[in-house]
């Protein structure tokens, strides 16, 4: 994968986790995965520590435990991904 500008930038910008507020390493999760089109664009970025990552990669949650558990970060991911709005409603 090319490191590209908007993804070092980003980087510089957010060493710590958006979730918890940890040390974050590695590269930014993309919310829209860039094979389903999303891009670098930083409305489309969060940057996670090692922990936050793994648990909307492999966690049985995913994205939607994300949310659940750090709210703040509702209002940035729905705007990516609004259908998940309708999931995350029916759930509560």
């Amino acid at each position: 994968m090319k490191i590209t500008k908007e993804l070092r930038e980003y980087m510089k910008k957010h060493p710590l986790c958006e979730a918890c507020g940890r040390p974050a390493y590695g590269l930014p999760h993309h919310i829209r995965h860039r094979a389903s089109g999303g891009g670098d664009d930083p409305s489309n970025l969060l940057r996670l520590c090692a922990d936050c990552h793994y648990g909307i990669v492999h966690g049985p949650a995913g994205i939607k435990g994300l949310i659940e558990t750090f709210p703040h970060l509702r209002e940035k991911i729905l705007k990516v991904k609004p259908a998940l709005a309708v999931i995350i409603t029916k759930q509560m």
